[in-house]
């Protein structure tokens, strides 16, 4: 595969491709090596790359670089996404979003015939990157670029796990859009905080998908009592906070556990998880100014975790559990 190289739209377009791929390092969706470093080890696959443009395929104005893991040129071709299952991927369901669209919008107008409606749209066209790769699989999504290999480190456009691998935060957003469309104050922050709750909201979105595919009512119950969770950390407004002193990433996370076990131990349908988080809930509680308080002391040091997206794990996790207390409290569980 390293051998055949690049399609011809790719390899013909070399000024177009210096563009995109500049724009790719700058938002960090790919790691740049020398192409000997893809030799070095089984794990650097190289996946051929094409390019799409006003010219080529589309008449997008913008020039985008697909990843194509399906094209087999002889029979003994193994192409990435023939490596990659899907059968345990949530259920794309974002492809019937533009019928439903208009179809409310219809409705809208039938019950609404003189009202003026107003519409919101996402500019999602770059929704595939949100995703990022795990370090021990970005060889697995690698690809040449003239003389460079690069290291996949967001999900790339043209696996066949891509899509699926969206839906999860399309899920959040639509939650999020439908929770608080009635906040104006939000239209300014909304970035902010779908940065802090994206890794929230989609935990529970993933716990839904575990219990339908697994029959699973327990895994339903966790991920209903993380919404809640993650409701009740918005309206108390404790998201991380940029200043000093006051809570940061490491503080949020202290209240979404307290308040993930509070709406554990306040629900009824499963038994077993409420007798199991009552105690722990209680606990957290008592312990809630004394945890928040070491936690908030302990910033504004410089820390070295040797490393920016591959840090060294024994000392990143020092670093964002420093509160014996806390530790033992999740422990207990």
């Amino acid at each position: 595969m390293i051998k055949r190289g690049n399609q011809k739209s790719f390899t013909q377009h070399p000024d177009e491709v210096t563009k995109v791929f500049n724009k790719e390092v700058r938002y960090s969706h790919v790691l740049p090596l020398h192409d000997w470093v893809c030799q070095l080890g089984p794990n650097m696959r190289c996946t051929t790359q094409a390019l799409v443009g006003k010219d080529i395929g589309t008449l997008d104005e913008k020039w985008r670089a697909i990843w194509d893991g399906t094209t087999k040129l002889t029979p003994e071709d193994v192409v990435a996404n023939d490596q990659t299952p899907t059968e345990d991927e949530a259920e794309v369901t974002f492809g019937m979003v533009k019928v439903l669209f208009y179809w409310l919008w219809f409705n809208m107008r039938v019950s609404f015939p003189d009202a003026i409606i107003f519409l919101a749209l996402a500019d999602i066209k770059a929704c595939f990157r949100f995703p990022k790769i795990h370090p021990d699989l970005t060889g697995a999504f690698g690809f040449l670029v003239n003389d460079l290999y690069c290291l996949a480190t967001a999900m790339v456009f043209g696996s066949n796990t891509s899509a699926s691998s969206w839906e999860p935060f399309r899920r959040a957003i639509e939650g999020l859009s439908k929770k608080f469309d009635n906040r104006p104050d939000l239209v300014k922050k909304h970035k902010f905080y779908l940065d802090i709750l994206g890794e929230f909201l989609a935990l529970a979105v993933s716990l839904e998908h575990f219990s339908q595919v697994n029959n699973n009512p327990k895994a339903k119950v966790l991920g209903d009592a993380l919404d809640d969770a993650t409701e009740k950390l918005l309206e108390n407004k404790q998201g991380p906070s940029r200043k000093v002193g006051e809570i940061d990433n490491r503080g949020s996370h202290f209240y979404l556990a307290m308040y993930w076990a509070e709406a554990l131990a306040n629900q009824d349908k499963d038994a077993a998880l409420k007798a199991q988080f009552g105690p722990v809930a209680l606990a957290f509680k008592a312990e809630e100014s004394t945890i928040v308080s070491a936690l908030n002391d302990i910033q504004g040091v410089a820390v070295d975790l040797e490393g920016y997206y591959s840090t060294n794990e024994a000392l990143t996790t020092k670093v964002m559990r420093p509160i014996q207390l806390f530790n033992n409290l999740l422990k207990s569980i």
